[in-house]
């Protein structure tokens, strides 16, 4: 292999000859300050440590690729760094990369300055446009927290200087998106509880109104009221109504069971329904008011004689039914003079908010 210099002014000692104005060139004439000229698939350029891990730096080259290699005993780094501080390192055991760390634990590990415990957050950037500035990107950003379940790893697609805006994507092309559980069998699959705070739309309705805003269940405890006087007494361990509400519908359930009585007279209701009756005109027929059905076990047989049915209802702005009675021929109010200890009532009304 040759040496060659050019320029005016050379000096030779064993390693060649070195131009101190010109440009050095090994196996070529050279055009820049360094150039080297080798074989296809050799060692361009090797830089040895001649202490005792014995590690050397290679530059290989062949038609398509330029590498840099590590050798050595040991297994050594490749490492960039500024300042003295590593801030890329490959690792020569396993091949793990490493950004802002000298030791990634794993493939490919990007290691943020901020502590796992630490209230502020430090962020990287996936996919940020080349703009100067008002660019845009993926951040991910890293806030710490002294209770672990309070840690977060934030995922916002950002544009600097503007609000964040954006979509993040997962599975276009197909495939299905797993959480909490290994596989998927819909396009969203998750174990555990899914939480919406302003509801659910379907299909391609974007309208606020028509969102599922609210499911809910629960139970609700009614008692009894007479309207003219006396008192009847809902037996409180027999006696327990149910409800599901979906959106702004509620449907209520109840067993209710007369422990004890006092002179009942007038109309009777039932107190303490879980949520007020729509009372709002404007809606039309489907507001103001709800009807359910009723089944009754040991009332008078006064009552039972003429016919009579109970009916239930309960009116708008009010978290309380009515009971009547309709015995072929008119409503009456006095459904309460029928009630004695032992009857039983079973009611299922549905209602609007």
């Amino acid at each position: 292999m040759a040496m060659f210099v050019t320029g005016s002014s050379t000096s030779t000692g064993s390693f060649g000859s070195v131009h101190t104005a010109g440009n050095v060139g090994i196996g070529c004439t050279p055009s820049y300050a360094l150039e080297i000229l080798t074989p296809i698939n050799t060692h361009g350029f090797k830089l040895i440590d001649a202490g005792g891990d014995f590690s050397t730096i290679y530059l290989d080259s062949d038609n398509n690729n330029v590498m840099y290699n590590v050798g050595g005993t040991g297994s050594p780094n490749l490492q960039l760094g500024v300042g003295g501080a590593a801030k890329l390192t490959i690792l020569g055991s396993n091949g793990n990369v490493g950004i802002g760390t000298s030791a990634p634990a794993a493939i490919f590990d990007v290691t943020v300055s901020n502590a796992k415990t630490a209230g502020s957050g430090a962020y990287a950037y996936l996919g940020r446009t080349n703009e100067a500035s008002n660019y845009g990107a993926l951040q991910c950003l890293q806030v710490g927290h002294a209770a672990v379940a309070s840690r977060q790893w934030q995922f916002q697609t950002v544009e600097q200087g503007v609000a964040n805006n954006g979509i993040i994507t997962l599975q276009l092309s197909g495939g299905n998106v797993a959480v909490g559980r290994a596989t998927a069998d819909t396009k969203l699959d998750v174990t555990g509880d899914i939480r919406a705070s302003t509801g659910i739309k379907f299909g391609t309705d974007t309208a606020s109104a028509n969102a599922l805003d609210d499911y809910e269940e629960g139970t609700w405890q009614p008692a009894f009221v007479c309207g003219t006087s006396g008192t009847i007494t809902a037996h409180p361990s027999a006696s327990l109504g149910t409800y599901t509400k979906i959106g702004n519908m509620v449907h209520l359930s109840s067993h209710i069971q007369v422990s004890a009585i006092s002179s009942p007279v007038g109309a009777l209701t039932i107190s303490g329904m879980p949520f007020t009756v729509e009372a709002n005109a404007t809606h039309g027929e489907d507001s103001g008011c709800a009807t359910g059905t009723i089944e009754a076990t040991g009332l008078s047989s006064a009552f039972a004689s003429v016919g009579g049915i109970l009916q239930i209802s309960a009116s708008g702005g009010g978290t309380s039914m009515r009971i009547t009675e309709f015995d072929g021929q008119d409503m009456a109010d006095d459904v309460a003079n029928h009630f004695g200890t032992g009857i039983v009532l079973r009611i299922a009304i549905s209602y609007k908010v």
